[in-house]
């Protein structure tokens, strides 16, 4: 199912997962910042989910795959995000990891990033997932409305408890890993998008906490184009039905009722989406307020986006046979669940 360069030694309590696919050119910046304040006993786990070429044929990457804290997971074919990160996960069950931090390789980490998740499972011990904040970095307007509607979740606002309707992005995020969160941290492989949204559900469902902190602060490098910003959120509008309504094969009279019935209500889905991805920003920053048109436009796009995953599944999944757990038809996400945004 994958390659794998695996370490074995001695019970290890920290990892770093970070899921790439080509995109050679941001993952060096990423993992030399992990690198650089990585504590002993911790490693770095990088899982390539079949990129065009070899890594390791890289210049920039050569000396960095050989880091002694490195683990190089490789699929032999592009299975998507979820997959990636559970082939990390799988990884650090099998090597006795208990703490386990998601990073995406667009991403820079703070010095500490490691110290602070690990401090915050003794801060917050009733705590399953602990995410820390994210800052855009970009230039130019397009590379901040990316940072609104990508990272509302993640503003700087000190510490509490993430609850309904929001949820964290799957970087700069942490798990605790034991005998009880093994059935919950594993993301649905058929979802093209919206794998956080599902998880995140599950994890709710079953009383867990998911809390928020200021710190670590990563960067991530925002989009620049207004059409890649577009495409963006597009795609993040597909997988709304799977996630309504629970069901990875929902049968097609139960898709048509639901895009007939979401067509007249998709100005006010807009305009829900736009208050609950302002609300933080404006909290956080007042001179957001010029964003807002920009803001429901794309949650109009959005919009749209939802009606073609609903008519069209394939839109929202990949194809069964792609996921490893071949998951049955119409299983179930989680029980009783809600429309994310």
């Amino acid at each position: 199912m994958f390659e794998s360069t695996a370490w074995r030694g001695t019970y290890q309590s920290s990892a770093v997962i970070v899921p790439f696919k080509d995109g050679f050119d941001a993952l060096p910046r990423c993992l030399a910042s992990v690198f650089a304040g990585l504590p002993d006993g911790a490693r770095v786990i990088a899982v390539d989910d079949g990129s065009c070429s070899d890594p390791a044929s890289a210049p920039v990457l050569a000396s960095l795959l050989k880091h002694p804290t490195l683990v190089l997971i490789r699929h032999d074919r592009n299975r998507g995000p979820a997959a990636a990160r559970n082939s990390g996960l799988q990884w650090c069950r099998e090597n006795g990891v208990d703490t386990v931090i998601l990073l995406d390789a667009d991403c820079v980490a703070p010095a500490d990033f490691v110290q602070c998740h690990l401090a915050h499972y003794h801060a917050y011990r009733e705590a399953l997932a602990v995410a820390g904040a994210i800052e855009g970095c970009g230039d130019g307007i397009w590379s901040d409305l990316d940072a609104i509607l990508s990272w509302f979740t993640s503003v700087p606002r000190g510490d509490c408890e993430i609850r309904f309707p929001y949820h964290p992005p799957t970087t700069n995020l942490s798990f605790k890993l034991h005998a009880h969160s093994r059935r919950l941290l594993r993301f649905q492989e058929r979802l093209r998008t919206g794998e956080d949204v599902a998880l995140f559900r599950s994890i709710r469902n079953a009383n867990e906490i998911v809390r928020f902190t200021s710190a670590p602060c990563v960067r991530h490098f925002d989009r620049k184009a207004f059409a890649a910003v577009l495409r963006h959120q597009y795609r993040w509008g597909l997988h709304t039905f799977a996630v309504r309504s629970g069901s990875l094969d929902a049968p097609i009279p139960a898709r048509f009722a639901f895009a007939l019935a979401f067509i007249p209500l998709a100005p006010f889905y807009a305009a829900l989406g736009t208050w609950l991805t302002m609300r933080p920003w404006l909290r956080h920053r007042r001179s957001g307020w010029p964003f807002v048109p920009l803001v429901y436009l794309a949650y109009l796009m959005k919009a749209v986006a939802v009606v073609h995953g609903t008519i069209v599944r394939g839109a929202a999944l990949y194809p069964q046979d792609n996921a490893a757990s071949g998951l049955p038809r119409r299983r179930r996400l989680w029980p009783n669940a809600t429309a994310d945004l």
